[in-house]
């Protein structure tokens, strides 16, 4: 931004090395070059910038593979998690939120408390679906939709059982050079059995979440949720 020139503002973003959002920099940690030139930054202030993020559910039976203690589902604990987060969510920031499925969309560019809302009431029948991409495409096609704030950034989160058949490696080609392309990120939460953790599957949609500047977590029921803010806080 010019308008105010000679003082010049820009907006930056900054990770650390692990893909962390790099929270309480000094204006000294910067530096701007101009005609090979080394200025100082005058200020430097951090801002919450609202979040555009669908979460995508590949149905399949693994997701609804039960605790015998608890009974609970593995995706009723992963749903807990989000509600938990969403629910964290500073009111104050106007996040974009959406969740779909093999079979559509089921909340559409919502608040968080509608997204919790319609995350609860979330039930289909696992068991019955056949796992496949349709999921991952539709929620490219929403997150692609032209964010409503500067700076706001897109990412989809990836809820997926194995899938072994065909060739999922050129499968998934496309649809990891469009993420990049438009620079979404893809976080994938990969649940089934622990012996599918070193699968072809898991190596691919592992490759899909780095290359598009997310990670991929595996969860056979009794690991440890990352906390999804920190994917997400920048």
């Amino acid at each position: 931004d010019v308008s105010a020139f000679p003082t010049i503002s820009g907006f930056l973003d900054a990770f650390g090395t692990n893909g962390v959002f790099a929270s309480g920099l000094k204006p000294e940690a910067v530096s701007i070059i101009e005609d090979g030139q080394t200025l100082p930054v005058d200020s430097l202030n951090e801002i919450a910038v609202p979040l555009q993020l669908v979460v995508a559910v590949n149905q399949g039976a693994q997701l609804d593979t039960r605790d015998p203690s608890t009974n609970f589902s593995r995706f009723q604990r992963i749903s807990q998690i989000l509600v938990q987060w969403a629910q964290s969510r500073p009111a104050d920031l106007a996040d974009d939120f959406s969740l779909v499925s093999q079979a559509g969309p089921v909340i559409n560019h919502a608040p968080a408390a509608d997204f919790v809302v319609g995350l609860n009431g979330f039930q289909p029948n696992f068991r019955s679906a056949v796992p496949n991409l349709q999921s991952l495409s539709i929620a490219l096609d929403t997150v692609s939709a032209q964010t409503t704030r500067l700076g706001m950034k897109r990412a989809i989160l990836f809820i997926t059982p194995p899938m072994e058949g065909g060739d999922i490696v050129a499968t998934l080609e496309p649809y990891l050079q469009r993420a990049v392309e438009n620079n979404i990120r893809i976080f994938v939460w990969y649940v089934g059995p622990a012996t599918a953790f070193t699968s072809t599957s898991a190596a691919t949609f592992s490759n899909l979440a780095i290359q598009t500047g997310g990670s991929m977590f595996t969860y056979s029921g009794i690991e440890r949720f990352p906390y999804p803010e920190n994917y997400f806080s920048g």
